[in-house]
Parts: C-alpha cells; structure tokens; sequence
C-alpha cells in the first residue's frame, strides 16, 4: 500500500471512552488488508513486550544493519500496534528499531525522525512477529558475494561497499575473490558439492581451468582445502616455509620483480613465492659476502649452497679438531663427572620405574649440573684443525630452516672420505689408532629407547596399513618361514604376529603419542572399517565375501599393520626384519616425528644434544655448549625446528646380512 491510505482510515466519534477509541482503532487496522499505514516519530516507537524474538541477536549481524540504516535508510517497514499511552508498539523489526535508536544516541539521526509503519491489531501483530522470525530464509553466500561484484562491477569503491554492509574493506575483497571463482564451482558451492573453506582454498588462483582441475579432476577425498591450495599452487612455494624469503626479504624479493600471490582468506606469510629462480639468485648474492672471510680460514674449497639441508650431511665425511690436551687434575675431575652421570642414570631409571616423580625431579637437576660442569670442562679450550686436513676439507654455506645463515665447517667429500679417514686413522707415530681405548660417550636411556620406538612402531603401523601388498607378503614370509622352513628363530622374522596381536598401549611409553596425528591415523582408518562392517561374525564373513579383491587387500593391511611391533631399549639394529620392513615401506619418521625441546632434548644427557646440533647447527655448537640443560634444550628445540634431523635409533638403516 502506499502512503495515502492513512488518509482512509476510520476514526472514533468525538467524546468516546478511550477504551471505546482502542476498539474502533483496531476494528480500522483490521478492516484493511495488512493494516493501516502511517509515518510515526521515532521517539514514538518502543519494542513491543509480546515480541517473540527474545534471545540477542548476532552482533556482527547488528552492526552491518546499523550501517546499512545509515547509508540506505529503512528499506523494510516496521508493524506496530497501537497502544493506549500514545506510543506505538513494534511487533516485528525489533532489530531494526533498536539499530534506529542507536543512531539517535550516536547523534547520527533526529528522535523526530519520521518512521514508515504498518498498523495492526493485538492477534495479527503476534503473527507477524512470528512470521517475520521464522518464515524467513536466508541469502545464499553465493548470492551475496555475486551481489558485492555487481555492485563494485557498477564502479561502487570497495570502501563504500565495506560502509554500507558494516564489514571491513577486507571483507568486501574477499567476497569479491570468490566471486571471482569459476562459475561452475559456484554452482557446486549452492549444490552442496563444495564447501566454502574449499572455494577460499580454490580463490587464490585467478584461472578457472586450473580451479575446475584441481576440484573436478580428483577423489573427493583429495578435496581437502590444503589439497586444493597446493594443487592450484603447484610450482609456488608459501612464504612462511620458504626459509630463503626470510633471509632475503620479501621487499627485496619483490624488489627485484619477483611476484607474491597473497591469500586474502590468510595472514601474511600465508602468501606464495611464484619466482623460486629468482629467490635462489638473490639469497646466493646475500651469501658471497660472508663466504669470502671463510674461504681465507684456509680451507680447501667453500660453496654457497642456500638450500642445502642438513640431512645431506650424511653423505660428508668430517675433519676432526685437534684434541684437547686436559691437565691431570682436569682428567680426574672429567672421570669423577662420567661416574657420577652413569650412577644418576641408573637411579633414574629405578626412579621412573618406581614412579617416583619427586625423586626423578631431584636427580634430573643434578643430572644438569652435572652436565653443565663437565661440557664447561671439556669446552673450555679452543679446539682447531690441522691446517694440511683442512686443505682437504671445505665448508658449505646455507641458509637453515629459521632464515639464518648455516655454515658447515670440516666437511669431506664423498669421493675424499676413504683418503681422509685413513690419514686420520694414523697416530702420530704412524701407527693405527683403532686399537686405542674409546672414551664412553653418551647414549640413550633404556626410556628414552621405548619412547622413540613407540615412535617407530606407531608410524610403521600406519605406513604397512597403507600398502596391502607389503601387509600380504609380511603374513605369508611369516607363514612360509615357521611352515615351509620349520624355522622358529627371530633371525629373519619381519616383526608382524599373524595372530594379529594388536600392538597397542604405545602411549604407555610415550605420551606424547596421545594426540598425534599418527595415532589418529589409525583410528580414522579403524573407524572408517567398523562403518562398514558388521560386528556379528557370521554377518562379518558375508560382508567379506562380498568385498572386492581390492577393498579385502585394503582390510588385511589395516589388520596386519596393527601388530607390527618394534619397541626396544635399545632401538631396531638388531631387528634386520623390521630394518627391510621400514626400508620396503620407505618409512621416513621426519613425516611423523619432531625433534623439539620437550619429545627429545629435554630427555637424552647433553653430550646427546651437542651431537645432534653437531649435524644441525654446527657453528652454534661453542654458544651452546655454555648454556645449562633447560636452556640448552629449549635453543635446540628452536634451532633443529624444520632441520629435518633424526635420532639414529629412527633413523633409517641399511638391513644387515
């Protein structure tokens, strides 16, 4: 209707009883389909007690409907009822007449101003007010992120944009990325078929035919969002992974010309490096300069290499520094220390087993201190090379995992190993020194040896669960070898039990397996099993029958996988059928397990962490070998993040004979 009915209206008698006007006023509003309209002050309008909305509503929702108030006006009338006191009562738009009086307190609009309001009775404004909360169906996303381009499309600024709906600017460029997906996803998105994490993964890429590949070509289950991002992506690598965008510096990066791809749906180092050629020429530019004092140490060659990772190390060879000559008094003391550490290990040990937290407590301090005074003792001279190695020997200069610069000193290549080993091997009168006593070094912990290889176990159970026919052949050389053979020994055995004795309780030597992702793992694919089969047995061996060969493969490998078993005081060496199951399987524990401060370095002595940053960050080995055993634990944390760094005992191994 539009404004002139109020003009239709019937009005009561002159002299009438007020409660005779309340009657005719509502016998009016009745009398016209959808009430009687009229423009009301705003000071003149109250939400109505009766009203069914009572629960707040959404704040978010609350301020882009202020904004929208202001910039647009009212675009949807109120309905009120008349009430007797001379106010009228807001059945429905209650969040529309709180946002208006808001404006007025903000001093943003007149309590005068005049409002557009649909009158009706007591009973229809009950039912409008619950129409209007229930019979309403929301937008479609869809629809409002094609909305936000049609509107920046008709040359509305994003900032305007952002003004009107009460959202940021950043916001409005979103809704505008999305809109800016393949129309066919968008059409999957209002289907169901699409989700919108998986469009916000889809978007930073502005080419529809890799979008609809990425999405279309694949499984479902390779649908993930971090799927997507890394299939639209491919060739890119992210900001906050690329270690050489921290050293050179995004600026200098994109000073040069090289471009970034920003995720508008992330932080900032959510953004892609597209130009790795050129990333690589810049950090080696960076590195000359430092490797030139390096290359005047004498040594025989000096390479800038920024993306060498330490696990390569490995395939080095390394110089040994001169040994450090220690006074008697110094030597007795270094013995005294070593006595001491193997007797605090062993009360350790009972400690734990004892459970005995109190006292484990006590003795890992000591165990510290004791640490602490006698890596002060051995570090406390300078240790250098015999300068005729060193022309052997060389030096790599990276940049490590957290953007630093890594140098690798006394490093041996592969091809000068056997030569420089056997120089080295020769005492100073030209006898072989393999027949000299070997000073003990630090070792793990018979705990600390459980813990890893729970480790181990876990992730072997996951990888042969996922490879039917290294699951298949395990059951039948088990088979073959007590049947075929009659050979019972444990010389060849690949650790599997046919009987399936599931291998669990893992975290009963390592916590922290608890919430691994390893764990859930297993237990996304158990559960995935009991979806679709049935518990009864009979029904069981129908359901088997009917699986194809494929799915009953697939079922075998989950089965047997759950009773691999390596735990160990003291590792696999001496497992060669668990060394050939890991090596078949490829397993590599870099993808399941971290070296941080509290899985690892927190726990071994600290002669074993300065080994480790030996490999990890040799030229932090001085710094660290100061620093007491918390400390020391904490910074190897930090630095071996990313390093790619295993214990031996997760190492993989070549099978012995």
């Amino acid at each position: 209707m539009n404004n002139n009915t109020q003009k239709q209206q019937q009005k009561p008698a002159q002299g009438a009883s007020s409660k005779a006007r309340g009657k005719a006023k509502s016998a009016a509003a009745s009398k016209l389909p959808g009430g009687v309209w009229k423009e009301i002050p705003l000071k003149k309008l109250r939400l109505w007690a009766k009203n069914v909305r009572v629960s707040a509503a959404n704040a978010e929702a609350g301020d882009a409907l202020e904004a929208s108030l202001q910039s647009q006006g009212l675009l949807q009338n109120l309905v009120v009822i008349e009430a007797e006191d001379g106010f009228y009562d807001v059945a429905a738009g209650g969040r529309r007449l709180a946002k208006l009086h808001a404006l007025v307190e903000k001093k943003k609009l007149s309590a005068d101003t005049l409002i557009m309001c649909q009158i009706v009775d007591e009973s229809t404004g009950l039912t409008a007010s619950l129409s209007e909360n229930v019979q309403r169906e929301a937008m479609h996303p869809a629809d409002e992120f094609i909305a936000f381009q049609e509107l920046s499309n008709a040359g509305i600024p994003v900032a305007d944009i952002a003004a009107s709906f009460g959202v940021t600017p950043v916001v409005v460029k979103q809704r505008l990325k999305l809109a800016n997906l393949s129309p066919r996803l968008i059409q999957a998105y209002r289907d169901g078929e699409a989700n919108m994490e998986q469009l916000q993964a889809l978007a930073i890429c502005d080419n529809h035919e890799i979008q609809e590949a990425a999405f279309f070509d694949v499984q479902s289950w390779m649908r993930q969002p971090y799927e997507l991002r890394r299939a639209v992506t491919r060739g890119e690598t992210l900001v906050r992974h690329e270690p050489l965008a921290r050293f050179v510096g995004l600026e200098a990066y994109e000073q040069a010309g090289g471009a970034v791809r920003r995720d508008l749906f992330g932080n900032a180092e959510d953004s892609y490096i597209t130009d790795l050629p050129l990333l690589d020429k810049l950090a080696i530019e960076k590195l000359e300069p430092i490797a030139e004092p390096i290359r005047a140490e004498g040594w025989g060659w000096v390479e800038v290499m920024p993306r060498f990772n330490a696990s390569e190390l490995y395939n080095f060879g390394r110089i040994h520094p001169l040994p450090v000559e220690l006074t008697s008094e110094q030597q007795a003391e270094r013995a005294s220390l070593k006595a001491a550490l193997d007797q605090l290990e062993t009360e350790i040990e009972n400690a734990v087993e004892a459970e005995d937290f109190d006292t484990i407590e006590r003795l890992e301090q000591e165990q510290g201190e004791a640490e602490d005074r006698l890596h002060a003792l051995e570090s406390g001279a300078v240790r250098s090379y015999d300068p005729e190695a060193m022309t052997k020997a060389g030096c790599i200069i990276s940049v490590g995992r957290s953007g630093d610069v890594d140098v690798w000193r006394a490093l041996v290549k592969p091809e000068d190993r056997a030569a420089v080993e056997g120089a080295e091997n020769q005492g100073t009168d030209g006898q072989s020194t393999d027949d000299a006593p070997k000073e003990k070094t630090a070792r793990l912990s018979d705990r600390m040896g459980r813990q890893l290889t729970a480790h181990k176990t876990a992730a072997l159970q996951v990888e042969l669960a996922r490879n039917s026919k290294v699951a298949l052949v395990a059951v039948v050389h088990k088979l073959a070898i007590q049947i075929i053979h009659s050979d019972h020994s444990p010389r060849f055995a690949v650790p599997v039990g046919v009987s399936v004795s599931q291998r669990g309780g893992l975290t009963e030597y390592a916590s922290d397996l608890k919430d691994s992702a390893v764990l859930q793992a297993l237990e996304d694919m158990r559960g995935q099993w009991r979806e679709r089969l049935p518990s009864e047995p009979r029904e069981l061996f129908a359901a088997l029958l009917d699986l194809s060969m494929a799915d009953l493969n697939d079922l075998l490998a989950f089965c047997v996988a759950t009773g691999v078993d390596v735990v160990s005081d003291k590792g696999t060496d001496g497992q060669s059928g668990a060394d050939v199951l890991a090596q078949t399987l490829e397993l590599d524990m870099r993808n399941w397990w971290k070296p941080t401060a509290d899985a690892y370095f927190r726990e071994v002595p600290k002669g074993l962490t300065l080994e480790a940053m030996q490999t990890i960050a040799p030229a932090e080995v001085a710094r660290l070998s100061t620093l007491k055993k918390n400390d020391l634990a904490a910074e190897a944390g930090r630095l071996a993040e990313g390093s790619n760094w295993l214990p031996a005992i997760l190492a993989s191994h070549e099978p012995k004979a």
